[in-house]
């Protein structure tokens, strides 16, 4: 698409521009997407050192910023809203954006701040553009860059790139040309201060830019959404606003689209055939849609569709449509090997050992033992209405005298098990560690820690949520574990990690994640297998030099 086929008058605000005496210019909004595209090259994916050809949606959206002026050339647009699907480019596009407003924008001394909610995120916008400078020759004859502090200096006008974490909160926001925000979403609750730091900087400059740049969100009650807000309603003409500049890929109010449908995910990726390719996308849907919780997480990511946080992780249908799990005894005669998870709660609260037999090919047969102290149990029932006392009775529940949990009757209870039928690894929390896991190991039981963290229970946690999907988590149709299931929620990090969040679940999930720490000596186990495995297969077919 040319400069010259772009009509730039698309909303109320636009043609409010015009009787403000605001034009567009095709000249000044196509100089950046020049620039960018003689001077940056990307720097991985199958891009790699290519020079970056900007698509229509990205060159529009530059010549809308850039094209706008009033009669003294100055910028109409101060506030730029994109809020864009993740694999879309947005990091690429920002970091040349940066570029040229450091270099060839005509500022004097500008001063652009880049900022994120931590120091890894806020080193993205850094390192790509660090990578297009180091790719281009003209680029690195004339800017210095710093690895150590993340920042990328102009000598010839003094200009400056700097990257800040969300402790900006604690510095004013400075004289700043351009201000960069990259996700914008996890701007909330406390870290809305470095949002508020910038309300006024750039007073002084003749044509300040903020530029917020993100994926949808969950929190409604945060900046992001209301700029997600904003842009809708400036694109109806509810709001009639000529210094903001708004693009949303995503759903709108009233609009129902399918998102199992591939003309709804084309919609809402304008990249998708570009930056990446449609098998890879459909891969990654047939992976999330397994569960309600990774759908939801798939749904905000790849739809931009704004979700709630607290999805449930286990889907109920899919829970009750498990196979039936198989008798202890077919088991053991089968050879199966066995591993074990063990959490501990407070003394108040539901200890749970998980035993779990199989593999991840054919499955995972899961017996849980629980124990809860019996005074806590009936406050609690007569509370909330949680069948402890039914479940206690029926045997899915050891209820302890008192109002504490009884250690050393758990202790022996896991000992009973492992005497009858042994297992490989007993996997169990940090918690009370030290002292239970102390007399689990002089017991000769093969007892250790596994952090709670994304790293450890990641793969784990995938796991069980992969043979919930695919009806090979044979539960026996425990009720306690059920119950637990059905009140877990997952969290996710910024590299889609995850693991179930006590604090965030609906009620307790002590069993689930004790299945989750047995789940990972299972995987543990086969993992190590495998590799021993390829090693024996190399071994077989080395044959020495002569």
């Amino acid at each position: 698409m040319r400069v010259e086929d772009f009509n730039p008058v698309i909303t109320p605000s636009d043609k409010e521009a015009l009787r403000q005496g605001y034009r567009f210019d095709p000249v000044k909004a196509d100089r950046p997407v020049q620039w960018i595209e003689k001077h940056c090259r990307l720097s991985t994916g199958d891009f790699a050192d290519q020079p970056m050809i900007l698509l229509d949606w990205q060159k529009q959206l530059l010549w809308r910023v850039f094209g706008w002026v009033d009669v003294d050339g100055r910028r109409r647009h101060r506030e730029v809203f994109c809020e864009v699907p993740k694999k879309n480019g947005k990091s690429g596009l920002v970091s040349a954006i940066v570029l040229y407003l450091l270099t060839y924008d005509g500022e004097a001394r500008p001063k652009i701040h880049v900022n994120a909610t931590d120091k890894a995120q806020a080193s993205l916008i850094w390192e790509e553009a660090d990578q297009m400078i180091q790719r281009s020759p003209d680029l690195a004859k004339r800017l210095e860059s710093s690895e150590h502090y993340k920042r990328i200096r102009y000598r010839k006008n003094g200009g400056i790139i700097q990257t800040c974490s969300s402790d900006v909160d604690s510095k004013d926001g400075g004289n700043c040309s351009a201000v960069i925000f990259d996700e914008l979403h996890r701007f909330t609750g406390n870290r809305r201060a470095a949002w508020n730091v910038y309300a006024g900087s750039g007073a002084a400059r003749r044509q300040p830019l903020k530029i917020s740049i993100s994926t949808a969100g969950e929190d409604r009650n945060s900046v992001m959404f209301e700029q997600h807000n904003r842009a809708l309603k400036i694109e109806t003409g509810e709001l009639v606003d000529v210094s903001f500049c708004g693009v949303v890929f995503g759903p709108r109010e009233g609009v129902e689209r399918d998102p199992h449908d591939e003309a709804t995910w084309r919609a809402y990726n304008p990249s998708l055939g570009h930056t990446m390719d449609l098998k890879g996308f459909r891969a990654d849907y047939e992976s999330a849609r397994l569960s309600p919780e990774s759908f939801n997480y798939w749904k905000r990511t790849r739809l931009n569709i704004w979700t709630q946080s607290a999805a449930r992780f286990i889907d109920a249908d899919q829970w009750a449509a498990c196979e039936p799990r198989r008798p202890e005894s077919e088991i053991v005669e089968a050879g199966e090997l066995w591993f074990a998870g063990l959490d501990l709660s407070s003394t108040r609260d539901i200890t749970a050992f998980v035993r779990t037999a199989g593999n991840p090919t054919h499955g995972a047969d899961v017996f849980l033992k629980a124990w809860m102290p019996e005074e806590e149990a009936e406050r609690r029932q007569k509370q909330h209405g949680i069948k402890y006392r039914e479940w206690a009775d029926a045997g899915f529940l050891t209820l302890t005298p008192g109002n504490r949990i009884d250690y050393d009757e758990v202790i022996a209870g896991i000992e009973e098990d492992f005497d009858r039928i042994p297992f490989l690894s007993l996997h169990g929390d940090h918690y009370n560690a030290s002292l239970v896991g102390a007399k689990l190991l002089a017991k000769g039981l093969p007892f250790a820690v596994i952090r709670q963290g994304f790293l450890s229970l990641n793969s784990p946690t995938k796991e069980v949520e992969r043979l919930v999907a695919i009806g090979k988590l044979r539960h026996g149709d425990n009720p306690v574990l059920t119950w637990t299931a059905s009140n877990c929620v997952a969290v996710r990090d910024k590299s889609n990690n995850v693991m179930l969040d006590k604090s965030k679940s609906h009620e307790k999930i002590d069993p689930m994640a004790a299945l989750v720490n047995s789940i990972a000596g299972m995987i543990d186990h086969y993992v190590n297998e495998a590799k021993a495995t390829a090693i024996s297969s190399v071994e077989c077919f080395w044959v020495p030099a002569r």
